[in-house]
């Protein structure tokens, strides 16, 4: 096994058709590595011509599979190499097997934050910070990876949210809780009507007609659950809440000329 194999080899990624054409570590403990594909002619896809190269851009990729106590934050420099074939002008770039068009890290970074999540311990913003990315990202993966089995409705239930930004549509996601045990009863994607409407005509009229009191904070929607989706419940808004919207109040009429 050659240096390049055994770097390759070390840092988790395909050694086959790599070559590693620099490795710097910073004083802060940031390890730069710089990789490419090898040499190989490249034909189009549209017309099988062989492709001309029309230069190299470089994209820098989380990589954080040597974390740990002794070892640096790892940040591939992926050199990608642009291609145009001169017969249909059809255009392309280098794929890598390990890193999807648009992602800033590569596709081991789901599973680190997995195997980080289950230590009942951590929190989603500990493994953001040791794993090198956004506390939103972890809980978008452990989203769409994790399937948690509801648990029943209580008769107190809180709703509150969690900043997402996935998208216009799922900037949220809606987290309903078990007011008297402070458990997490059930995590949903977004909190527009298109997601909670369908999930709560899922549950049974009996389930729901157990709720007794709906905890949020003043926005409209939540509300507006007592008395509709939970028909004999009453909504209670969050004390710390609304001191806050009453101190909103009363500063803006101090300071109103």
């Amino acid at each position: 096994m050659n240096d390049n194999t055994y770097a390759l080899t070390v840092l988790n990624l395909p050694a086959n058709d790599l070559v590693l054409k620099e490795l710097i570590r910073n004083v802060d403990g940031t390890v730069l590595v710089t990789i490419e594909k090898k040499p190989a002619p490249v034909y189009c896809e549209e017309c099988g011509t062989r492709m001309h190269s029309k230069g190299i851009y470089q994209r820098s990729v989380n990589h954080p599979v040597l974390n740990g106590p002794y070892a640096g934050h790892v940040l591939l420099k992926v050199k990608q190499h642009k291609w145009k074939c001169p017969a249909c002008q059809h255009f392309s770039s280098d794929s890598f097997q390990f890193l999807e068009k648009g992602k800033q890290s590569t596709d081991i970074v789901p599973l680190m934050i997995l195997e980080e999540l289950k230590d009942p311990n951590v929190t989603c913003r500990q493994a953001a910070d040791r794993l090198h990315v956004s506390d939103t990202y972890v809980h978008v993966t452990f989203m769409r990876y994790v399937n948690l089995q509801r648990l029943p409705l209580s008769s107190i239930i809180s709703i509150d949210e969690v900043y997402l930004d996935i998208d216009h549509q799922r900037r949220y996601a809606m987290v309903i809780m078990d007011f008297i045990r402070n458990e997490v009863i059930d995590i949903l994607p977004g909190r527009g009507k298109e997601v909670t409407d369908a999930y709560f005509a899922s549950i049974s009229r009996e389930e729901k007609d157990q709720v007794q009191f709906v905890v949020s904070d003043m926005y409209k929607p939540y509300i507006a659950y007592a008395g509709t989706v939970f028909r004999h419940a009453k909504a209670v808004v969050d004390s710390f809440c609304y001191m806050q919207a009453e101190l909103h109040q009363k500063l803006q009429s101090e300071f109103t000329i």
